[in-house]
């Protein structure tokens, strides 16, 4: 019998989709989960000329956003 067991993030969604939102083309919830270097990225291309932002407030609300340790974020 598989045990099925998913880890859950310390960071909290509704956190990161704040930042995301304000924040969001400078990489400010990259910065927040832990995913420094992803967050430089964003900050650098202004998180690809906002085409990345978008695609990361989907990302989070639909609750597919991971933290630096690959876990998905808590409610």
């Amino acid at each position: 019998m598989a045990n099925n067991v998913t880890n859950v993030s310390e960071y909290s969604k509704n956190t990161a989709y704040l930042f995301c939102l304000f924040g969001g083309w400078l990489g400010l919830n990259y910065f927040y989960v832990g995913r420094v270097e992803r967050g430089l990225l964003a900050l650098f291309t202004l998180n690809f000329i906002t085409i990345g932002w978008v695609i990361d407030t989907f990302t989070i609300m639909r609750g597919n956003f991971k933290d630096d340790k690959g876990n998905y974020l808590r409610v």
